[in-house]
């Protein structure tokens, strides 16, 4: 478990247990996660959304970010890249389909909206 930027204890496991999460692996400095993060958004009202925020900052400052930005999914801090690289992340953005525990899916770079919910559905 894991404590995510507003104070909340997060448990990817349990959360997958009922129906599929997006992980989503994005900074702040990432140009296509710019495009990628409102759709990310959008999927958050549907689907349970985790994102890391990589190298990015102290907690502050992606709080701010999130928060100017209007984003209700959740966030980790990744402010060194080690969950990143535990995960075996080399590009920005990168989302992950978990079901059950399992990674059912992996995309790096730009993901539209009807393909993370098509990837969400197929899980």
């Amino acid at each position: 478990m894991v404590n995510d930027v507003q104070g909340d204890k997060i448990d990817l496991l349990a959360m997958s247990k009922e129906e599929p999460v997006l992980l989503y692996f994005w900074a702040t400095w990432c140009s296509v996660c710019s495009t990628v993060s409102p759709s990310v958004d959008f999927m958050s009202a549907h689907y349970p959304v985790l994102s890391i925020a990589i190298s990015s900052g102290n907690e502050s400052r992606i709080k701010h970010y999130i928060e100017s930005k209007g984003y209700d999914f959740k966030v980790i801090n990744d402010q060194q890249g080690v969950i990143s690289k535990a995960w075996g992340v080399s590009q920005t953005p990168t989302i992950f389909i978990i079901d059950k525990g399992e990674i059912k899916s992996i995309t790096t770079g730009f993901t539209s909206p009807i393909g993370m919910w098509l990837r969400l559905l197929m899980a």
